[in-house]
């Protein structure tokens, strides 16, 4: 009878603790779904405020030398309220994209914030840049690393430009354009040809100001527009600026 007593609370006891550690694996299971579902970092006030969010920050991180740097680390807050973070890392092309970023938004309807992005690499300076992101719509940044104790110091103008370029009668976009900065003729920079929607995407390093916009595409001549650069606030960063163009064709 006593053995039998004892063998019982034996199983009795063995059978509490794995009741217990199943309760203890299911509450670690159930933190780290949650802590996935979040990016791996603070979520906010409001649980709905990310849901379906399709804001994104993009660019490209640059040397002093203008040479694109990979496996630059960039965490992007909420400047006003910084317990959600999300992060990324720069590719060896030097890209990099910023997404799963509605957290950022304290609540369900608020529009836009003005959000922090960080920039860090071992051995370099971070650049911090605050820029307005609208939710659901995107920005570019384009950050410039100089080595740890020094500060980019370029006198020149950095800037990258995006658009189309479309027919000035029709209005649609042009396939085959090349657009091209000239400062007196000399080549400054060159996008690759424009798909049949007519985007671009031409990075322009230390130029000068006052240059030519230069858009040549098949069936006519090269059409030449003065344009002025303009200087970023701050010589960390650049952000991009947009300019659609059309031409006779």
């Amino acid at each position: 009878m006593t053995r039998h007593c004892t063998r019982k609370a034996r199983w009795c006891f063995f059978g509490l603790r794995y009741l217990l550690l199943l309760t203890a694996l299911a509450l670690v299971s159930s933190g780290a779904h949650a802590q996935n579902t979040s990016g791996g970092f603070l979520g906010t006030e409001d649980p709905e405020a990310g849901a379906g969010d399709n804001t994104r920050l993009m660019g490209t991180a640059f040397d002093l030398e203008g040479n694109p740097m990979s496996d630059v680390l960039i965490w992007v807050v909420n400047d006003d309220a910084g317990a959600f973070r999300v992060r990324s890392k720069s590719r060896k092309t030097g890209n990099y994209l910023v997404r799963g970023m509605g957290g950022l938004y304290p609540r369900i309807d608020q529009v836009g914030i003005v959000a922090r992005a960080s920039y860090e690499k071992e051995g370099y300076e971070t650049v911090e840049a605050r820029v307005p992101l609208n939710r659901n719509g995107f920005e570019r940044v384009y950050p410039i690393l100089a080595p740890a104790g020094q500060k980019p110091a370029l006198e020149g103008v950095c800037a990258v430009l995006v658009g189309t370029v479309s027919n000035r009668e029709s209005g649609k976009g042009i396939k085959g354009a090349v657009v091209e900065i000239r400062d007196g003729g000399e080549l400054i920079a060159t996008s690759e040809e424009t798909k049949k929607n007519g985007e671009f995407e031409i990075l322009i390093w230390d130029s000068a100001a006052e240059v030519d916009l230069v858009i040549s595409a098949p069936g006519g001549d090269p059409e030449i527009t003065p344009i002025t650069l303009e200087k970023a606030p701050q010589a960390e960063f650049f952000l991009a600026r947009t300019l659609n163009v059309s031409i006779v064709r």
